[in-house]
């Protein structure tokens, strides 16, 4: 049923029960699996201007921190049997970037992470819901649980 799936990911603990879940699907179908997690646009963090103001140098280079990230990512999600070049990083809104994504890849199912809180919003958390209710396809929120 499903051949193409795409996982969404932070990089906490809680990533792997997210990718768990995507690999046992993955197996059951023979599915593709890519992950991809996306983070606030850096320069948001990193405006130059402060530079110039305090008198430091803040430059930025955007490339070697989404290779930074990729790295970490990829190692994430390498136990899984997901190779490198199934790992993407964005910058931007998380539930833009994702359903994106997945339009580019044809994805027929997206997996991420959802915490089990109160009410349909938080039920789902906004990227959850964002995501659910923007995707063109299938969405599979797993309930992670948080490390304690």
């Amino acid at each position: 049923m499903y051949k193409n799936i795409l996982t969404a990911i932070d990089i906490s603990a809680e990533s792997e029960q997210v990718l768990q879940a995507a690999k046992r699907l993955g197996d059951v179908y023979g599915a593709e699996i890519s992950v991809i997690h996306v983070a606030d646009n850096p320069r948001t963090f990193y405006p130059s201007v402060y530079g110039e103001i305090a008198g430091y140098d803040f430059t930025f280079d955007e490339q070697t921190f989404r290779q930074s990230l990729v790295e970490r990512v990829a190692k994430l999600a390498q136990p899984f049997g997901i190779e490198s070049d199934h790992v993407s990083v964005e910058f931007g809104s998380v539930t833009n970037q994702v359903v994106e994504k997945a339009a580019n890849l044809g994805t027929d199912l997206i997996v991420l992470g959802s915490h089990g809180r109160h009410g349909i919003q938080l039920l789902l958390g906004s990227t959850a819901n964002g995501v659910l209710h923007h995707a063109e396809c299938d969405v599979l929120a797993v309930r992670v649980k948080e490390d304690s």
